[in-house]
C-alpha cells in the first residue's frame, strides 16, 4: 500500500572545484515491502520547465547485508542508477541528443527509519573513461504526509 508522504532532497556536488548545493521539497508517495522500500515522486530540475518522475528504490542486500539503491527517472532525460555501497557501477543517460555512459562509485549507501521517517544517505562518485567528473552527497529525508 502506497502512503503520502514530502520528500526533501538536498544535494551537495562537487565538480571543478566548485561547490554547489541543491534543495528540493516536493510531495510523493511511499510503499514499504517485505524486502524494501520503494518512494515515488517528481523532480523538479533546475534548468528544466518539465517535472521528472523518480522512482527509488532500496533493497537489502543478501550477500552484504547492506542497502542498495536503484534511482529511475524517467521523461526526457531518462536514467537507471545503481547504487551499491563500495561498488563500482554502470550507468546511461538517454537524452534527446544521444546517450552519456559513466560509472559510479558508492562511498556510502544508507537508510534509517524511524516512524514516521524515513532518512537516507547517498555518497558517490561520478566517472567516465576512469576521471572523475563529481562528487556527491544526497541526503533525503520522507516524511509521513
Amino acid at each position: 500500500m502506497k502512503i503520502p508522504v514530502n520528500v526533501r532532497v538536498n544535494s551537495v556536488i562537487c565538480q571543478d572545484n566548485q561547490k554547489e548545493e541543491i534543495v528540493t521539497v516536493s510531495d510523493g508517495e511511499m510503499e514499504v515491502t517485505d524486502d524494501g522500500i520503494t518512494v515515488y515522486y517528481m523532480e523538479s530540475p533546475v534548468d528544466e520547465d518539465v517535472d521528472v518522475p523518480v522512482c527509488m528504490t532500496f533493497k537489502k542486500n543478501a550477500v552484504t547485508n547492506r542497502w542498495d539503491c536503484q534511482i529511475k527517472k524517467t521523461g526526457l532525460i531518462q536514467s537507471d542508477m545503481l547504487f551499491m555501497e563500495g561498488e563500482l557501477t554502470t550507468s546511461v543517460y538517454e537524452t534527446p541528443m544521444g546517450s552519456i555512459v559513466f560509472d559510479i562509485l558508492s562511498k556510502e549507501v544508507d537508510l534509517i527509519e524511524i516512524p514516521g521517517r524515513t532518512d537516507i544517505r547517498l555518497e558517490y562518485v561520478l566517472l567516465a573513461g576512469g576521471e572523475v567528473i563529481s562528487e556527491a552527497v544526497v541526503t533525503i529525508v520522507v516524511l509521513a504526509a
